[in-house]
């Protein structure tokens, strides 16, 4: 148990032992051949040889085709706030 920041409770420490690692290695050994093919090639998440540097320059190349497109960032949490009249 260590101590917490600011308060006198404590917390566990969790250090992964050799044996998790090696079962956790194991198990993506495993399911990541089976799994690996339903995904879309566009797909950059955690897939074996894919960075974010490459899913940047995926989204650079495609908008930059996009002739006479727009890209729009919208923020909607706080359109369903209205409550007042027109």
């Amino acid at each position: 148990m260590i101590p917490k920041p600011g308060s006198s409770e404590t917390r566990p420490i969790g250090i992964p032992s050799f044996e998790d690692k090696l079962l956790q290695r194991a198990v993506l050994m495993l399911l990541e051949p089976i799994y690996e093919q339903d995904f879309y090639d566009c797909s950059y998440g955690f897939r074996p040889g894919r960075s974010t540097h490459q899913a940047i320059d995926a989204i650079w190349k495609h908008t930059m085709n996009v002739k006479g497109g727009f890209v729009l960032e919208v923020d909607l949490r706080k359109f369903f706030d209205f409550t007042g009249g027109v």
